[in-house]
């Protein structure tokens, strides 16, 4: 009996939508990209290194790659609650921001001026104070999986999966019309 209501829990789970948080990277159609950062060794960049090659995208440190992920911008930062009595819990809002563009052959524009912005939420019991805790390093680790999970659906939008595939598309056509 038990062991049917938990096949039938995990297929209400599954049927939601449910997923265990992991990786959840996405096949990109592209093979190589450059990262131009000015800071290109930072959290953010290490881990879309990682991304880019668990995707299966090799990451050129030359500017000759096809495409170039600009990072403009990123920032970790937070609201400073109301202060109240020290007996209250304090919850404070994180937000990560990124600013990117995406860039094609001989810099032609994909995506410009992009934005993502993640936001979080720390409640510090009362007493205990913000810097004393590991909370924001554990907690910016999982806001910078989060930025890359949302680059990687921007960069596999539609309009930019055809964007990018357009030159394959082409030379494709092309070797059909000489060998046709």
């Amino acid at each position: 009996m038990r062991r049917y209501l938990i096949l039938i829990l995990a297929g209400l789970l599954t049927g939601c939508g449910f997923h265990l948080r992991g990786e959840e990277y996405c096949h990109l159609p592209i093979q190589q990209i450059h990262i131009a950062s000015p800071s290109p060794y930072g959290p953010l960049e290490s881990q879309l290194r990682i991304a880019f090659a668990r995707a299966s995208v090799s990451v050129n440190e030359n500017e000759c790659s096809p495409y170039t992920l600009v990072i403009k911008g990123v920032s970790l930062h937070h609201n400073t609650p109301s202060i109240g009595t020290s007996s209250q819990t304090r919850v404070y809002t994180f937000y990560y921001d990124v600013d990117f563009d995406l860039l094609g052959a001989r810099h032609h524009p994909l995506l410009m001026s992009q934005h993502i912005r993640v936001t979080h939420h720390i409640a510090v019991p009362a007493g205990q104070l913000l810097s004393t805790n590991n909370q924001v390093s554990i907690l910016e680790r999982y806001m910078i999986h989060d930025a890359i999970v949302q680059l990687f659906h921007r960069l596999n939008t539609t309009n930019i999966r055809q964007q990018l595939l357009a030159p394959q598309v082409a030379q494709a056509e092309l070797v059909r019309k000489v060998l046709g």
